[in-house]
């Protein structure tokens, strides 16, 4: 990975700043979407050469979040499949 301003390679990974995942998500999510949704967060990095501070997703973090949106794409057909199945009967 390389800074975005400088190319340079010299580059420290930052701390995440929610280290607990809000119970209130997982209610409303579900436990499997919020461990995707948490997976797929962007890592904060900073440039020793520059001072820049940018996010950028790693190679997992990108898997997750496909398999965030499949998922959660899949749960909505599913439901709205419900719900037209319930109406017609």
């Amino acid at each position: 990975m390389k800074c975005p301003q400088c190319s340079s390679l010299d580059l420290r990974n930052r701390p995440r700043r929610n280290a607990f995942y809000p119970a209130g998500c997982v209610a409303v999510l579900g436990l499997p979407l919020a461990i995707l949704h948490q997976a797929s967060a962007p890592r904060e990095y900073h440039c020793q050469a520059c001072g820049v501070d940018f996010a950028c997703r790693t190679k997992w973090a990108r898997i997750a979040y496909v398999a965030l949106i499949v998922l959660s794409v899949a749960m909505g057909l599913a439901l709205l499949a419900g719900i037209i199945f319930v109406l017609r009967h």
